[in-house]
């Protein structure tokens, strides 16, 4: 009966869930209760499970990030990306091959430990804890900005305007968010920003992102405990 604890939780509420989209159960009938419910969905959220393929891996990867690597993990993300067929992703599943090896051949997350802003440009200038490389265009995440001022204007997704290399990352904010500081925050690179944009793409079912394996049938309402 746990197994089925959110699906009953939903089904007694009657109510869309925050952040879905779809019809709400409240009046309908039984059958139609099980169609609706298995057509809630959300997007903007990474799932806990998706399907991806080789090819939309191999377009989130970043090219310098990819050239940094040594030559064996090269061949390994090479030889993931020709898979035939979908591989596993999404936030359940980050000790599954597909997803583990992203994590551990590119940099999830580097700190940053300050930074500037040009009021005038708009240009930011971190700089961070440790090396980190890509390439000119390549979307980073900033995230988590402390400092003075309108610091929390300069978070989100935005793409490199140099080649960055070492310690230093600039991106442009846009001009006009008032005088910042910037103290500490963490950056995350392209590759992992552009899988996780995919991620976040992705429009996902409700009984999925809840860790079910399929839709729900007239005999997951009677395991239930009979809902009707």
């Amino acid at each position: 009966m746990s197994y089925y604890t959110a699906l009953i939780n939903a089904w007694n509420t009657g109510t869309v869930p925050s952040g879905y989209v779809g019809t709400a159960l409240t009046g309908l009938t039984t059958a139609n209760k099980l169609i609706a419910i298995n057509g809630w969905t959300i997007t903007g959220v990474v799932p806990t499970s998706i399907q991806f393929t080789g090819n939309q891996l191999a377009n989130c990867i970043d090219k310098t990030e990819f050239n940094a690597l040594s030559w064996n993990n090269q061949q390994n993300i090479l030889g993931l990306c020709q898979i035939t067929g979908n591989l596993a992703g999404g936030s359940a599943n980050t000790e599954l091959l597909p997803v583990g090896m992203i994590l551990t051949y590119f940099t999830a997350s580097a700190t940053i430990t300050s930074g500037t802003y040009n009021n005038a440009t708009g240009v930011v200038t971190l700089t961070m804890s440790g090396s980190i490389g890509f390439g000119v265009g390549g979307n980073v995440t900033v995230a988590g900005l402390t400092g003075t001022g309108a610091f929390a204007s300069l978070d989100g997704i935005f793409a490199a305007i140099s080649p960055t290399s070492g310690t230093t990352v600039t991106y442009n904010a846009g001009a006009g968010l008032g005088a910042s500081t910037i103290t500490g925050g963490y950056l995350v690179p392209p590759t992992i920003t552009n899988l996780t944009a995919l991620a976040q793409g992705t429009v996902t079912p409700w009984w999925q992102n809840n860790g079910y394996s399929s839709p729900f049938t007239m005999n997951d309402l009677a395991a239930a405990g009979g809902l009707t």
